[in-house]
């Protein structure tokens, strides 16, 4: 009789074996280094040189954030389809009282 163990690892085994032939499979496609592929966009001027420092980068990445929740509200105030899901995930908050035990 085989018990949990056993039926375990020849699960983990069979999908070992399916992972290492599908990784076999994606590593022969051929993709280039990635300094080949600096090298051809840098020819074909589609590089970006600019060092940016690690500041500007931070604030790079604040202003995404903002602009992401700004978009978000955007869509979710404005348009008819979403404001209902709004106040039905906002309205905890809007009456504490009916939460009161």
């Amino acid at each position: 009789m085989i018990n949990s163990t056993q039926q375990f690892e020849k699960f983990v085994t069979v999908f070992f074996a399916l992972a290492g032939s599908i990784w076999f499979a994606i590593s022969s496609l051929g993709f280039k280094s990635r300094k080949t592929t600096r090298q051809e966009l840098a020819a074909s001027g589609l590089t970006d040189d600019d060092n940016y420092s690690y500041i500007s980068e931070v604030g790079y990445g604040i202003f995404g954030f903002i602009e992401s929740i700004w978009v978000g509200a955007k869509l979710g105030l404005l348009n008819r389809r979403f404001v209902c899901t709004f106040f039905l995930q906002t309205h905890r908050f809007f009456c504490p009282y009916l939460y009161v035990l």
